[in-house]
């Protein structure tokens, strides 16, 4: 392996308990409940295709501000994930990658600025060779290209990477470019189902870089007897 990339939110940082909190809270002011099923449909995708405010229209039964209440949660949400820390076991990551002479880098469905804003308070954009979001590539998650733009931009095939994901659409993308995909759950993804990745693990804490490799190293060559 001579590459690790890194999705964002959920793995560097934990957003994604902030965008389900968000709007859960959302729809219970406007008298509606949003089941956790169908917040899941939207984890891992850009912001743009997720259909948050017509969904909540739809349980209504009524028309609603889309924009009005589109903006006040996207405010709350911002507040709410840009006081999260980075996730336990990331430094740790890339200290590990740094000491074995591997490449880093960030494929994520976010926007640029989101991606930088997050990586820069968190003191780590300095710590990857690569970003890239969705914004720069045709299609986001779970279509593969932000994994083949950083691919392309490290230097390297997809048989020498290893995706780090924590959503069954960032999944999909990791493996549809051809990587091998390590599912990190966190709390508000850890009960979805991760069938599509090639190993999973409790916690990047839980399992060091140097154990991450060995084992998918072992899963490649029992792929391949």
């Amino acid at each position: 392996m001579k590459a690790l990339i890194f999705d964002l939110d959920g793995v560097i940082v934990d957003t994604e308990s902030c965008d389900w909190m968000t709007w859960r809270d959302v729809f219970r002011e406007h008298g509606a409940e949003l089941p956790y099923e169908k917040w899941t449909d939207w984890l891992g995708v850009p912001y743009a295709d997720c259909d948050c405010c017509a969904t909540l229209e739809r349980y209504l039964g009524r028309s609603i501000d889309h924009e009005a209440i589109a903006k006040e949660a996207k405010q709350r949400y911002r507040a709410f994930a840009f006081s999260q820390p980075v996730m336990p076991g990331v430094v740790q990551y890339l200290d590990t990658a740094d000491e074995l002479g591997l490449k880093t880098a960030v494929a994520s469905s976010s926007t640029r600025d989101w991606l930088e804003g997050h990586l820069n308070r968190l003191g780590l954009l300095g710590r990857f060779d690569v970003t890239r979001c969705f914004s720069e590539v045709e299609r986001g998650k779970p279509a593969p290209d932000v994994y083949l733009a950083a691919l392309h931009a490290l230097g390297v095939s997809p048989r020498e990477a290893i995706a780090l994901e924590d959503s069954p659409n960032g999944i999909r993308a990791a493996k549809a470019a051809g990587l091998f995909c390590v599912a990190v759950p966190n709390m508000a993804t850890k009960t979805l189902d991760f069938s599509e990745a090639d190993l999973r693990i409790d916690g990047l804490m839980e399992t060091p870089l140097q154990t991450l490799l060995d084992q998918a190293r072992e899963h490649q060559r029992a792929a391949t007897a």
